[in-house]
């Protein structure tokens, strides 16, 4: 290998931008296509801190309790983006119980989701994930695509059997299947305003239960929505104690 002249090296370091004289050039640039609402997917997005809690907990109520204990004051949980050929707009969950929007943003880096709350600045950190920020807080948040759908699946979906090894299947599309019952909706709750368990509910249904996970599987009470309003008054004994197939384990 023929080696380069002094001169020549001395001349290709000359050329080297000056971020690379400095340990900068061995930091991975923050880099993205485009910046701002533009530069993200259209979908539902996610609080990190609270996903990571669901993910540990398999429990939007232990998730909830977590986000409340650690003085994580701001209520915004899930972001509803879509980016089209009508422009950029923005729908606000909060704390899943209510939320605000669609709305579209001042600017391209900037969002103002409540009159009587300071506006948040925008910085992208890739087409799936942003964090919004003020004075007081930093959020960051991940795009999920269906927010329901990602509870459901980070809590009980999957396939249980009972002590008869008869199949309980929650899917992951929120249908659930039931020995010698119709398939059925379900969706996991996570609005915890007014509840203290974790519980599913079916509108086709019209009812809800309370459950339990633990590192085998899940058990579902029933939840007597007359008593104890507007909680519902839980059962003691669980209606169903059901065993994740191992080829379902978390």
């Amino acid at each position: 290998m023929k080696l380069r002249s002094s001169h020549s090296a001395t001349l290709a370091l000359a050329l080297l931008p000056l971020a690379c004289l400095t340990s900068a050039c061995h930091r991975k640039p923050h880099v993205v296509e485009q910046s701002g609402w533009s530069a993200l997917q259209s979908g539902d997005y996610m609080r990190d801190e609270y996903m990571q809690a669901v993910t540990v907990t398999r429990s939007p109520y232990k998730a909830w309790q977590e986000m409340e204990a650690s003085k994580i004051d701001e209520s915004i949980q899930t972001i509803s983006i879509t980016n089209d050929k009508d422009g950029i707009s923005l729908a606000f969950g909060y704390n899943f119980h209510e939320g605000t929007g669609p709305i579209q943003p001042e600017t391209d880096v900037t969002v103002k989701p409540d009159i009587y709350a300071p506006p948040y600045s925008l910085d992208v950190l890739n087409r799936n994930e942003f964090v919004l920020s003020n004075n007081t807080i930093s959020m960051r948040f991940r795009y999920v695509g269906d927010w329901q759908k990602w509870v459901d699946e980070a809590t009980i979906a999957g396939t249980y059997q009972d002590a008869k090894g008869q199949l309980y299947i929650f899917q992951p599309d929120g249908q659930a299947e039931f020995p010698g019952e119709k398939t059925f909706d379900y969706s996991v709750g996570a609005d915890m305003i007014l509840t203290d368990y974790d519980y599913i509910y079916s509108d086709k249904l019209k009812n809800s239960w309370a459950f339990t996970t633990d590192s085998s599987g899940i058990k579902l009470f029933d939840v007597d929505e007359n008593k104890n309003e507007p909680d519902g008054l839980v059962s003691s004994k669980p209606r169903w104690v059901l065993k994740k197939l191992a080829s379902q384990q978390p």
